[in-house]
């Protein structure tokens, strides 16, 4: 966790030279969580990260996966759905948990 705030801050923990895709980021995020085999990365877009965004969208995407199949039910599956958009590139995380209140949302 504390080498995840440090890239999410601007700390660099490697050097990583090349780009990846979206793809490849997508499932070195699952790759870091614990329930990795409940995550499904679907879609193929053409979209490459640049090598210093690699590893802070790996960091980010990995909480949200952890998040996903922390709270959702143990046998229901989680998704990264890839979508191209105008501007680049979407990843939505979609999953079968609770979800949360307007009161949650609100603060």
């Amino acid at each position: 966790r504390a080498q995840g705030i440090a890239v999410l801050c601007g700390g660099w923990l490697g050097r990583r030279e090349t780009v990846a895709s979206v793809f490849d980021v997508a499932r070195s995020a699952q790759g870091r969580i614990r329930h990795f085999d409940r995550v499904r990365v679907n879609g193929q877009v053409n979209f490459s990260v640049v090598s210093r965004a690699v590893e802070p969208v790996a960091v980010v995407l990995a909480e949200l996966l952890a998040n996903a199949t922390n709270y959702s039910a143990p046998g229901t599956p989680v998704e990264i759905n890839i979508q191209a958009v105008p501007t680049g590139v979407c990843l939505i995380v979609d999953d079968a948990g609770l979800g949360m209140g307007q009161e949650e949302k609100d603060r």
